[in-house]
């Protein structure tokens, strides 16, 4: 992966722009993300993708080449400014391989999502080298939430997340590039050359419903495919339906016991409900003294 002050950024996202929805992973009904269709609308033009309210296989929102050509349409378009998923499901790792990333890489605009759509967040860091966003799609989301997309991609102001309810694992210097997503996603590309070196990285990684049996089992193939011995520091979002988090901090803590990198939980994002958007493949420093997560790098750009 290219180092990130190389990394494509999105233009400033401005109040009347046009953003596009799409679902590239699995169905999503029409019923399910009114709210936020509305809330949106008072903001922006929304253009609609082909791949949204229908349904194909009973799991995946529409064929595999509607949903790469909604990507590759909604990245060409000059006058959409910003790219959102309607939600997560399944479906993003079928198409990875039949993206064409120059078209990505050539027209670098905010991408959002999180959770199944972590596969696409990563390998376009990694094949289009451009920043993307870990941040709420219309299904689930809310105002709240939505309006944090508001502050870090309309203003120009250093974008800081506040993290003083954080749990301070282990204190360590925190700093580089941000990379990771859903776990169970993250193991899913393993193997694969959507992958990037995690080398010097900072990892987040978040995940829901799985027994803290399999939580166990994801954390020591990471560990075993070398991957945890390689980061720098390491964020926990959020492990909703996924037992007790003091077992999975345990887990975590036996697994660093011997490598000592600054390690936090109960970051704010993933499948619970605060999911605060942030970019991935910029470079972030924790400050423990002041509790909070800096982005060290230019997240937005002006508009030429």
């Amino acid at each position: 992966m290219p180092s990130s002050s190389s990394l494509g950024i999105p233009t400033l996202l401005k109040k009347g722009d046009k953003i596009g929805i799409i679902a590239p992973a699995g169905p999503v009904r029409e019923e399910e993300i009114r709210d936020s269709l509305e809330f949106l609308k008072g903001n922006f033009n929304i253009v609609l993708g082909n791949s949204l309210f229908s349904t194909f296989k009973g799991y995946l929102s529409a064929p595999d080449s509607i949903r790469v050509e909604d990507i590759h349409s909604m990245f060409l378009r000059k006058d959409i400014k910003a790219i959102l998923c309607a939600r997560g499901g399944y479906g993003s790792l079928r198409i990875i391989d039949k993206i064409d990333y120059s078209i990505i890489r050539d027209n670098p605009k905010i991408f959002m999502g999180y959770s199944d759509i972590t596969v696409l967040l990563i390998s376009f860091i990694s094949r289009a080298h451009i920043v993307t966003f870990h941040g709420p799609m219309l299904k689930g989301g809310n105002r709240e939430n939505f309006s944090h997309f508001f502050d870090i991609l309309m203003k120009r102001n250093r974008y800081i997340i506040d993290i003083s309810h954080c749990n301070i694992l282990r204190k360590g210097r925190i700093e580089g590039e941000i990379i990771g997503g859903n776990l169970s996603m993250i193991l899913s590309l393993l193997g694969t050359p959507y992958l990037p070196s995690f080398k010097g990285k900072i990892l987040f990684i978040e995940e829901k419903d799985e027994p803290l049996y399999r939580i166990d089992r994801m954390f020591t193939q990471l560990r075993l495919s070398g991957i945890f011995s390689q980061i720098s520091g390491l964020i926990l979002g959020d492990f909703i339906g996924c037992g007790n988090s003091e077992e999975i901090e345990d887990l975590i803590m036996d697994i660093f016991d011997s490598q000592d990198i600054g390690i936090i939980s109960g970051f704010p994002a993933g499948h619970g409900k605060e999911n605060i958007p942030f970019p991935l493949g910029i470079k972030i420093r924790v400050d423990f003294e002041k509790k909070r997560l800096l982005f060290l790098e230019q997240v937005i750009k002006e508009e030429i």
